[in-house]
C-alpha cells in the first residue's frame, strides 16, 4: 500500500483488527502494523501505540467517518 497514513493507534491489536474489518466490509483497505511478531508476542506492542491502523490517503477522510459511525464506538483519545 503505497501513500498509506495512520488514521488511530490502539493499545491492543485484536481492537485495531475489528476497525480493520469494518473498513474492508465497506470498501477501504486498511492494514494494521504492530511491532508484536504478527501478534505471537503482544507484549512487545505495548508503548504510546501497540498498533496503528493505516489507510491510503486518499481514503483516510472517509475511513474515519466510517469508523465514527460504528455503533458502540467512542472517539479516539
Amino acid at each position: 500500500m503505497t501513500g498509506a497514513v495512520c488514521i488511530r493507534t490502539y493499545l491492543a491489536r485484536a481492537a485495531a483488527e475489528i476497525d480493520r474489518a469494518f473498513l474492508d466490509s465497506n470498501g477501504i483497505e486498511a492494514l494494521i502494523h504492530a511491532d508484536d511478531l504478527g501478534g505471537m508476542m503482544p507484549g512487545l506492542a505495548f508503548g504510546a501505540a501497540g498498533a496503528r491502523l493505516l489507510v491510503v490517503e486518499e481514503q483516510a477522510e472517509e475511513a474515519l467517518e466510517l469508523l465514527g459511525s460504528m455503533p458502540g464506538t467512542h472517539p479516539p483519545g
